[in-house]
């Protein structure tokens, strides 16, 4: 099992209405174990925005936490990823659920709840924190999914490292120098990142221009992410070590999938470059970390 640490355990009353108690649970660590995911994993369908992290911690590949109205036999749950905060919500949202779970996920860090557009829990959660049953919504984003690339479109031509500068794949030294704080908090450890992942930098002598990781991995289909060093930006670094990556995925069976702001020019611009044609845009919720 990937998940560590101590179990942590929290009960929280709905505040919102004092004569209504509803309480929630939040299992992390040892207490998120493989019989609650089973448990969970009817829940939660398939069709979700970066859905790839949710199966990817139902199917303990991913570090994650959860809130459940019910740990033995639970109805309704909030499931959130370590490492960006992306939170999925499974059986049937409930103001009276959502309120203290929301307030319990956010004593840490700040959460994003995803909902495609014609999702009519959206309308439903939009309407709950105007009524003031939430705790108030931050701010309203657009996220996009890139799903699929079109397979006839070669990566070759980009996948080739300028003169004095080459493509190496990461290994645990190479990962253990990038000190990436993404990929611990998404796998817990270099070793496990390795191990459910793959990525590649381009580097010049021992200068780090671009690194690209690619994970979790769910169902066949595996995420892509990149990032150039500070002073190599707009150079096509990003496209000569993504295209490298994705080629290998491919390769290796799965399908890739690309997740960005739709504010990120430079990163959608880059996803239609190396081949992605099918976006989908959807709703991104964002509640702050709360107040001490």
């Amino acid at each position: 099992m990937l998940y560590s640490g101590s179990i942590y355990h929290q009960i929280l009353a709905w505040r919102y209405y004092p004569t209504t108690k509803v309480t929630v649970e939040l299992l992390t660590g040892t207490a998120f174990t493989d019989a609650l995911r089973q448990q969970l994993r009817p829940l939660f369908g398939k069709d979700l925005p970066v859905g790839v992290r949710c199966q990817a911690m139902l199917d303990g590949k991913a570090i994650g936490r959860v809130v459940v109205d019910d740990p033995d036999h639970p109805s309704t749950a909030l499931l959130q990823e370590e490492a960006d905060r992306a939170t999925f919500f499974g059986g049937r949202l409930t103001a009276d659920f959502l309120a203290p779970a929301l307030e319990m996920l956010r004593q840490e860090q700040y959460l994003v709840l995803g909902f495609w557009p014609d999702d009519p829990v959206l309308a439903e959660v939009r309407l709950w924190e105007t009524q003031g049953r939430l705790p108030k919504l931050e701010r309203e984003a657009t996220a996009v999914d890139f799903t699929k690339r079109d397979p006839a479109f070669s990566l070759e031509a980009w996948a080739q490292p300028p003169p004095g500068c080459c493509l190496q794949r990461i290994d645990l030294e190479l990962a253990r120098r990038l000190k990436d704080e993404w990929l611990l908090a998404m796998f817990g450890s270099f070793e496990v990142a390795l191990q459910q992942g793959l990525g590649f930098c381009l580097m010049r002598d021992e200068q780090v221009l671009c690194q690209a990781f690619a994970g979790p991995a769910a169902q066949g289909i595996i995420e892509i992410g990149v990032g150039t060093s500070e002073g190599q930006r707009g150079k096509g670094y990003a496209t000569i070590t993504c295209a490298r990556l994705i080629d290998e995925c491919e390769r290796g069976g799965y399908q890739t999938f690309w997740n960005t702001s739709a504010n990120n020019l430079a990163s959608l611009t880059l996803a239609r470059k190396l081949g992605y044609r099918q976006e989908r845009p959807w709703a991104a919720l964002i509640w702050e970390k709360s107040d001490p």
